[in-house]
């Protein structure tokens, strides 16, 4: 139908909308005008026919398609030669004019046929993209620019690779990072440059520590430092050193990379290398959060990020806004946290800087499991971990993966599908010696194995997983490892070992001004001195813990549940409670965002969601409904059927417990079953109460005498 439309046309207004299908959906009048064989005054009068016949519109100073279906057809109604011509037409009408596009001129080029001028503009295009952090876009043109890039010389085309690898890595892009490696590699190798040589060095030592390769990243590191510091580059010599550290970070030797860093911000600052600088600074300020130095961390995070935003440096803002979120979630400003990384995800997606949108997604889910915002952790796992997958990050998918299990062991109960993903995460961990990844998930399996009631491998696991935590330095995730172990260490009866243990773990927080995490060690230490029958310690501690503690601590409901206990076996039963049902609400806050089928298998498998929950139903009173005779029901005949009333007695209420003496106890519960069946009005006889508390009539008797004697009124029925 259209086509039939465009067919009844004059020539000339035929003609135009050809060409206007060419430049494009919108187009200028100034530019068809430069295309079109025809005079001014006939291709006027042509756009007005087709303006009146709504195949196009006015938009301002250009015109439109009113439909893209329109310019669909009206493209498809030309040959393939004939459209090659007006692309190379279009070409030399924009190349005479100022400020056109690079992506523009790269299209027309593409479609007429111009290669070698095509990959020109689609470089330049690219590098236009990457000045405006539009990672997808630049990635597009620079992939088109390498097909096409036949008729570059090797310099042009070194440069393109060099633009290209850029882009890939700050997306991640793994597969054909590699392959752009590899081709910028074959080129140096060609070519006497020793510059092309260095670039090549750096550029694959950071590639093989994003994989996770760190012995060829670090050899890569290696020749670069070599080959920059014998060609007096110390720009490039800031960039091994910094790689250096980065290296000895991720190997989990943070100590180690404190000084090649510190050299790397000295040598960008001597140079005037702005950028260079504010990356180092905070590869600076990482190493230092691997050391638990928090102060200068975030000193250091904050100028690089002052840095970052003065050069408009977004990818750099966004890497900086990330660490300073973990730098704050470990001292345990859950608040400050989530702003930081909420900055960052914004950034990141408005650039399409993948890694760090997956980071800061992973993050918000750890923020989301302290809150025991159970589903929507989940949820950003799963995001994340798509997105890790996406950029072919191995070592995001692996952290993604533990993480994963710990949310299926500690809050869904799914033990199965936990221990799949933190053995998927352990193998990769110890393939690439990630000692922490490694200590992290042996923690995990030795909470899974507790919670299987394997002791042994439990205990294992545990202990072999703290080892690797602190031997490499990371002591945040290691007090939660020491903190896991206690609950195995008593189970088994081995208290000595388990307080040792924990004041272990008190020193780590004392020591790094791990606040957040003190809360709970404090608590956990409580426990452990009233297994060993200290309860005044215990109680002094778990208070401090309780004063100290907010639902966003980890594992805030285990901390409420050991202060049950400990206040329980205090005598403080209206605390012991109070504690219990903070206890109790979260857990069912957990629960909450769970199918009910989950949920049964979570209040079945979590530890400390069963433990809870059966000290809650525990506490409740216990209650019996009877059938006993009205208090003013006759007396000296057998009663009839409406002569009877049915009531509720309370048979037990954990009060009666902080009772210590059996007779006295037996009493009290006998004096609360005759004044709640007088409230009811109903009279029962010493054969009702005898059967109620489980003794004999003769001991009613002497109860009722005794608590007569004291002035209490017991009406019964004789």
């Amino acid at each position: 139908m259209i086509l039939q439309r465009l067919e009844k046309l004059s020539p000339a207004a035929r003609q135009v909308i050809q060409i206007a299908a060419v430049l494009g959906e919108i187009f200028r009048f100034a530019v068809l005008r430069r295309v079109s064989p025809l005079d001014q005054s006939t291709t006027l009068r042509a756009l007005a026919d087709l303006t009146r016949h709504r195949l196009l519109e006015r938009a301002e100073a250009d015109y439109r398609f009113s439909h893209a279906v329109v310019r669909t057809v009206a493209y498809s109604s030309m040959d393939a030669e004939s459209r090659r011509i007006l692309h190379r037409k279009v070409v030399e009408a924009l190349e005479s004019m100022p400020a056109c596009p690079a992506e523009v001129l790269a299209h027309h080029c593409d479609q007429g046929g111009l290669s070698e001028k095509a990959a020109s503009y689609f470089a330049q295009a690219g590098r236009e993209a990457m000045a405006l952090y539009a990672l997808p876009q630049a990635l597009e043109y620079f992939s088109r620019a390498v097909e096409l890039d036949d008729g570059f010389s090797p310099e042009e085309r070194f440069a393109l690779y060099v633009d290209y690898e850029s882009a890939l890595d700050m997306v991640g892009a793994q597969k054909q990072h590699a392959e752009i490696l590899e081709r910028m590699n074959r080129l140096a190798k060609a070519s006497a440059n020793a510059n092309w040589r260095l670039k090549v060095y750096l550029c694959k030592a950071r590639y093989y520590t994003e994989v996770g390769d760190l012995d060829k990243a670090e050899a890569e590191a290696q020749q670069a430092l070599a080959a920059a510091r014998a060609a007096a580059d110390p720009g490039s010599e800031a960039r091994a050193l910094m790689l250096y550290g980065r290296i000895a970070n991720l190997r989990a030797r943070a100590a180690d990379g404190l000084e090649p860093l510190g050299k790397a911000v000295a040598l960008f600052r001597e140079i005037g290398d702005r950028a260079g600088e504010a990356e180092a600074i905070n590869e600076l300020a990482n190493a230092q959060l691997g050391i638990k130095a928090y102060a200068e961390a975030r000193e250091n995070c904050e100028a690089a990020l002052s840095l970052c935003e003065a050069l408009d440096d977004r990818p750099g803002q966004a890497n900086a806004l990330g660490l300073l979120g973990i730098i704050v979630m470990e001292q345990g400003d859950i608040e400050a946290a989530e702003a930081y990384y909420r900055r960052e995800l914004e950034i990141a997606r408005s650039i399409g800087y993948r890694y760090s949108e997956a980071r800061s997604l992973a993050n918000m889910g750890n923020l989301d499991l302290c809150r025991a915002r159970i589903s929507q952790a989940y949820s950003r796992y799963r995001q994340a971990l798509d997105a890790f997958a996406a950029c072919e990050n191995r070592r995001g998918v692996a952290l993604l993966s533990a993480n994963l299990g710990n949310l299926m062991i500690n809050s869904f109960g799914d033990l199965d599908q936990g221990e799949e993903f933190l053995q998927q995460a352990l193998s990769y961990y110890r393939q690439v010696d990630d000692r922490i990844g490694v200590g992290h998930c042996l923690s995990l399996l030795g909470q899974l194995a507790y919670f299987r009631g394997q002791m042994d491998a439990a205990r294992s696991y545990l202990e072999d997983g703290i080892d690797c935590l602190v031997n490499a330095g990371e002591v945040w995730i290691a007090v939660q490892g020491y903190t896991m172990l206690v609950p195995v260490l008593l189970e088994t009866g081995d208290e000595k070992t388990a307080l040792e243990c924990i004041e272990k773990a008190e020193t780590l927080c004392r020591e790094h001004g791990m606040d957040d995490m003190l809360t709970g060690v404090l608590s956990c230490k409580g426990y452990v001195w009233l297994r060993l029958g200290d309860c005044a310690r215990a109680y002094h501690l778990s208070s401090q813990a309780m004063q100290r503690i907010g639902d966003d601590v980890l594992d805030a409901q285990i901390h409420y549940y050991y202060h049950y206990h400990i206040a329980r076996a205090c005598g403080r039963w209206g605390e012991a409670r109070e504690a219990l049902q903070k206890a109790v609400r979260l857990v069912e806050s957990i629960l909450e965002g769970l199918d009910p089928e989950q949920r049964e298998i979570a209040k079945a498998n979590v530890w400390d969601f069963r433990e809870i929950l059966s000290a809650w139903e525990s506490m409740q009173p216990r209650r019996q409904k009877v059938r006993l005779p009205r208090a003013d029901a006759p007396r000296g005949r057998p009663l009839r059927d409406d002569e009877y009333v049915e009531i509720t007695w309370t048979l037990w209420t954990p009060e009666d417990a902080s009772i210590t003496q059996k007779t006295e106890r037996r009493r009290a519960r006998l004096l609360r079953l005759v004044q709640e069946a007088a409230a009811q009005g109903a009279a029962p006889t010493q054969q009702h109460l005898a059967e109620a508390l489980g003794v004999g009539v003769r001991t009613i008797a002497r109860d009722m005498a005794a608590l007569r004697a004291e002035g209490n009124a017991i009406p019964v029925r004789h």
